[in-house]
């Protein structure tokens, strides 16, 4: 039961059905069954870690951010 729902509620086995319904309606990408989850995760095993991880260059903010504006008193 959702913590939304009235505990008084008669209908609350319906609304139980209907999630069960909607859950079994979800999308489930292909990628995330066993046997292909199984087959990407052997596939990626032989993988070095510090070549997806590699620490990257840091770099300077002012490079990438405009400098200020300069703004112009009204009086």
């Amino acid at each position: 039961m959702s913590p939304y729902e009235d505990s008084d509620e008669e209908d609350g086995g319906d609304l139980e059905h209907k999630e069960k319904v909607r859950r079994r309606q979800k999308h489930i990408p292909p990628w995330t069954r066993k046997e292909i989850l199984d087959e990407i995760l052997l596939s990626n095993r032989t993988l070095d870690p510090r070549e997806i991880f590699e620490r990257k260059c840091s770099f300077s903010l002012s490079d990438v951010l405009a400098p200020p504006i300069p703004q112009r008193r009204l009086n």
